[in-house]
């Protein structure tokens, strides 16, 4: 029993047709507008005006474009990014809550990351550069929203320790710890744009203190 609980805890599971085609599509289309250049060449990241608020909307189960013309396909984000959570939640046993969700967009010649691992560096010692969040930042989780070999090529992602190396595909999601068990790394993308929603989770109640202490009551948590 110990060994399989510790071989949960290092794996990197994969889940097909997590979300359909056309829902895919449907936050391309929403959240593709928020894409704003990242200082690594060939990267888009979402940015949003009041993350907070954003955030707020995703934990109450509301749409985050709520009152806009595209409030539906803000719904079905937000439905996505707390169905990942559902997911680690009965997969490790936890409680926890999304801290960054975004739509990444890579085109060509972009984002040659070598290995890394998302809430450490790679010897084990913690970021630094001034961000607290990044402690907490337990889990990580990506949702493909377009195919390698089809709408790009290049783009993989892989797992030396866990002998992975995977093409996306549309509607795939996977996830697991962002910890020195679980480096990573993803290839260049070589041509087209490739599309995935970029997602980490920290345990419920310690990001909602941060979150509060950063917000104050303004979050309404």
């Amino acid at each position: 029993m110990i060994q399989l609980i510790k071989e949960a805890f290092v794996s990197v599971q994969i889940i097909d047709n997590f979300i359909s085609d056309n829902e895919a599509k449907a936050i391309v289309d929403a959240l593709s507008p928020h894409l704003v250049a990242s200082e690594r060449f060939g990267l888009s990241e979402t940015r949003f005006e009041d993350y907070m608020k954003v955030l707020k909307h995703i934990y109450d189960g509301e749409s985050i474009f709520e009152g806009q013309d595209n409030a539906e396909a803000g719904l079905l984000f937000t439905q996505i990014v707390n169905g990942v959570a559902k997911k680690i939640n009965d997969f490790y046993g936890v409680d926890v809550v999304a801290i960054n969700p975004q739509l990444a967009e890579i085109s060509k010649g972009g984002k040659n990351d070598g290995l890394h691992c998302d809430s450490v560096q790679l010897d084990g010692t913690p970021w630094d550069d001034g961000n607290t969040m990044l402690e907490d930042l337990e889990f990580s989780a990506l949702v493909y929203l377009n195919t390698s070999g089809i709408d790009y090529t290049g783009g993989t992602i892989y797992f030396p320790n866990q002998d992975i190396n995977l093409m996306p595909k549309t509607g795939q999601m996977i996830f697991f710890k962002g910890d020195i068990d679980h480096p990573h790394g993803v290839s260049e993308v070589t041509s087209g744009k490739r599309y995935a929603l970029v997602l980490f989770y920290g345990r419920s109640d310690r990001v909602k203190v941060y979150l509060q202490y950063k917000a104050g009551e303004a979050m309404g948590l």
